[in-house]
């Protein structure tokens, strides 16, 4: 419902983006590892071919300058737009402000950020990898990629779903609705199902598996009280030398030296 509740036009005029172009997003920590120089390419190799096309991303971190640096390297600066890191309101607002959101990233472990573009119904375009095909559904709300796909490919992919409006709408829909699978309650639920049905399918002791743990018990129990006495032994066998070392040393300091 909060995702719902951004607002993408105020979004647009705070940050001068106009209201008919074509807004592609990404939001996200801006580090090598996130795969991003992959990313920009891909967009950088779409956009001339949509004059009305834009570049959103929303983050910050050490890779910020290498992305400008390719867009004004390709002529294509004014087609970028970079907000820097949003929280609250704003983060809300932005999701809500994209046509399309972009993700290339091959280390992901939940794949938070898509299910959050999704609450927008943001349709995502996306690399095949952990955490991102457990969201992500090709050709249903979106479109999932090949790990190893070209990023002309990934360009193509960004071109077709633009000049598609009844893909898009469909897209949407069912984005909202992958949305709504990970919703908190949801998953909560989920996750007592699974207890309750590992407690339940956990194989019931029988007489013969009951005796053996007992066994092993036992022979655990015997082998600790073993260990206890012969570290006694050894450590009274230790107490020992160091009181005969210490009463020979005692004898060697009472004989007077010549």
């Amino acid at each position: 419902q909060a995702f719902q509740a951004g607002d993408g036009r105020l979004f647009r005029q705070q940050n001068k983006i106009p209201e008919n172009v074509n807004l592609i997003g990404h939001l996200g920590r801006l580090t090598p590892e996130k795969n991003l120089e992959y990313l920009v390419q891909a967009v950088k190799t779409y956009l001339p071919r949509n004059d009305n096309a834009r570049f959103l991303i929303v983050g910050g971190g050490p890779s910020m300058e290498d992305i400008q640096d390719v867009f004004a390297d390709a002529g294509l600066d004014d087609r970028l737009i970079m907000t820097g890191k949003k929280t609250g309101k704003e983060l809300l607002d932005a999701y809500a402000a994209m046509d399309l959101f972009v993700f290339s990233s091959k280390s992901e472990t939940q794949g938070l950020v898509l299910v959050e573009a999704m609450a927008a119904e943001t349709p995502v375009i996306a690399l095949d990898a952990s955490g991102v095909r457990e969201v992500v559904e090709d050709n249903k709300n979106g479109r999932l990629l090949p790990a190893d796909a070209p990023a002309d490919d990934f360009a193509d992919a960004i071109d077709i779903f633009f000049s598609n409006p009844d893909s898009i709408r469909h897209f949407q829909a069912n984005a909202l609705e992958t949305a709504r699978q990970f919703d908190r309650m949801k998953c909560v639920h989920k996750l007592v199902d699974l207890y309750e049905t590992a407690l339940l399918s956990a194989p019931k002791p029988t007489d013969e598996f009951t005796y053996v743990v007992s066994s092993l018990d036992n022979l655990v129990q015997s082998l600790r009280t073993e260990w206890e006495l012969l570290s006694g032994k050894i450590s009274a066998v230790a107490e020992s030398f160091q009181f005969e070392e210490k009463d020979e040393n005692s004898e060697k300091a009472s004989i007077p030296s010549k």
